[in-house]
């Protein structure tokens, strides 16, 4: 390979776009593994590969920090673009050096949430969340235009380098980077052939109201937790023995094994733990309200799902309140300022305007897939059974408009796929859940790092490149020395695994039933559905 000049591909993007560096690990020039030294055990394990550092800078606001990594001489002729996670503002190493390890070329950003600094940073204490405050460039940055400028710089890219375009072109991301990758099935369909979106956070602004109200009433007026972690896991165990009592789960499990959308759930829990009396009845009031989830409290309109049953382990988070609120509201900080005070902010006036004035940048709402749909784009979607950050009743919601929106589930299947998964928390396994996803887990391994969506997007290249559409997805949970615990498959929605018989913890012992779906899951208003 020759040498690949700066300026060369500087001509060869867009003016917006500033080249920073190009390194090559074949001629000992590339810094990639001394920036990301968490990454150096697979430095022997990649192939050679070109880094080339670049920001993207599309208004006066901006500086989106990118990192563009190709392995030229094993290229498998595929793009990867990447998701990033919360707030953005790191570059986050682990998916590339995935896409390295794949033969993908691949690319990573931090969202533009850091803009003060010259070059991504890896250190998310040095972010600075008041860096977007006031700068609604910043947030359509955030919400959608990093997202695309990075695919159409990535592409420019792998032209320049290896003078032609890639094959196919896949994004992988989860949480926020699930919201990313809506946000371009919605706004850009030809920018991927295929998607992934685990956990997608795409109802951002009330997503993030929905965290605002958990913490409020999980904290009192001083911003000290109401439960302990022991109120809080003698809760967790009520849940699991109502819904194992509901046929919903097994005690072999240790986790819930289907829909558990069961109107009634929520007042049987609360009985039971109601008849147990170890909380006050101030406790109770808080616990129901954290179930209930948000509301206008000025017009009774709901605004968002509520805690689900069986994820009452996560509000252990909440225990440090500094934490959360500064990992989970910097949108509110980013219209309100850096003297905000979340235990202010009045659900009856405030709402509205905290949505009008950022959700038209960030969230990932559409139903209207047709675009992406009609240039023959396939999706996966993956939704957690315990995940408290984006509940599954808001993910189930979002793909039961998009059945309605594509003329029926039939038709929706064929393109965009929604695998609800038991025992994943958000992006992680709940005590003994699920840990990894996918169908080849012999292939792609539990030794690649941090697995998440590298099985899913071998299921997924096969439904784009030979029209292969994935039955079910491998749900494998894991002991602490990485031994397979247990497997299970993982139908689409709405279809459920059924136990026949035999080893619970074999995927054999498991077939597909049909399941139910839930079209009645009302998540939020209308008027609050704002794309």
């Amino acid at each position: 390979m020759g040498t690949i000049e700066k300026e060369a591909l500087q001509k060869a993007v867009d003016q917006e776009i500033v080249i920073q560096k190009v390194e090559s690990t074949e001629n000992g020039s590339c810094t990639f593994f001394e920036k990301y030294p968490e990454m150096a055990p697979f430095a022997e394990k990649v192939p050679e590969f070109v880094r080339i550092v670049f920001a993207m800078k599309p208004s006066a606001d901006s500086n989106i920090h990118a990192e563009f990594c190709i392995p030229v001489k094993e290229w498998n002729g595929r793009f990867l673009g990447t998701g990033n996670g919360g707030p953005g503002c790191t570059m986050n190493a682990e998916p590339i050096v995935n896409g390295l390890l794949g033969r993908f070329a691949v690319v990573q950003y931090d969202l533009g949430t850091s803009p003060e600094y010259e070059e991504g940073i890896t250190d998310p204490e040095k972010w600075n969340p008041d860096a977007a405050v006031g700068k609604p460039e910043i947030w359509k940055d955030y919400g959608w235009r990093a997202n695309h400028l990075a695919a159409v710089t990535a592409k420019k890219l792998i032209a320049a380098v290896t003078d032609r375009a890639p094959e196919y072109s896949y994004f992988v991301g989860a949480s926020t980077g699930g919201q990313q990758g809506l946000a371009e099935a919605q706004r850009f369909p030809e920018d991927y052939d295929g998607i992934i979106t685990q956990v997608p956070g795409s109802n951002r602004t009330f997503l993030h109201t929905y965290f605002l109200w958990t913490v409020r009433n999980f904290t009192d007026a001083e911003g000290k937790p109401r439960f302990t972690d022991a109120d809080v896991e003698k809760i967790y165990q009520i849940a699991c023995g109502c819904i194992e009592e509901c046929g919903l789960g097994t005690k072999e499990d240790g986790f819930l094994t289907s829909p558990a959308y069961d109107a009634g759930l929520v007042g049987k829990v609360m009985e039971r733990v109601r008849k147990e009396n170890f909380l006050t009845e101030e406790q109770l009031a808080a616990l129901q309200t954290i179930y209930d989830g948000p509301v206008n409290e000025k017009t009774g309109e709901r605004v968002y799902c509520g805690l689900p049953v069986g994820a009452e382990l996560s509000l252990q988070f909440m225990k440090n309140p500094e934490w959360y609120v500064y990992g989970s509201l910097f949108p509110q900080y980013w219209v309100y300022g850096k003297n905000y005070d979340y235990k202010t902010f009045n659900m009856r006036e405030e709402l509205d305007d905290f949505a009008q004035k950022l959700a038209p940048e960030v969230n990932a709402n559409s139903a209207d897939l047709h675009a992406f749909c009609k240039r023959g784009g396939k999706m996966i979607m993956t939704g957690g059974q315990q995940d408290m950050v984006v509940p599954a009743q808001e993910i189930t919601h979002y793909y039961e408009r998009v059945i309605d929106e594509m003329g029926g589930l039939d038709q929706t299947r064929k393109f965009f796929r929604y695998y609800l998964i038991p025992g994943y928390g958000h992006t992680m396994p709940d005590r003994e859940g699920t840990q990894f996803l996918g169908s080849e887990i012999e292939e792609a391994g539990w030794s690649v790092p941090f697995g998440h969506g590298t099985s899913l997007l071998h299921d997924l290249m096969k439904w784009v490149e030979e029209g292969i559409a994935p039955e079910y997805v491998l749900a494998t949970g894991f002991t602490k020395d990485n031994q397979v615990r247990f497997q299970r498959p993982i139908y689409a929605y709405p279809d459920i695994p059924k136990y026949q018989g035999g080893d619970p913890l074999k995927p054999e012992s498991f077939a597909k039933e049909t399941g139910k779906r839930h079209p009645e899951i009302d998540c939020c208003a209308k008027r609050y559905l704002i794309l």
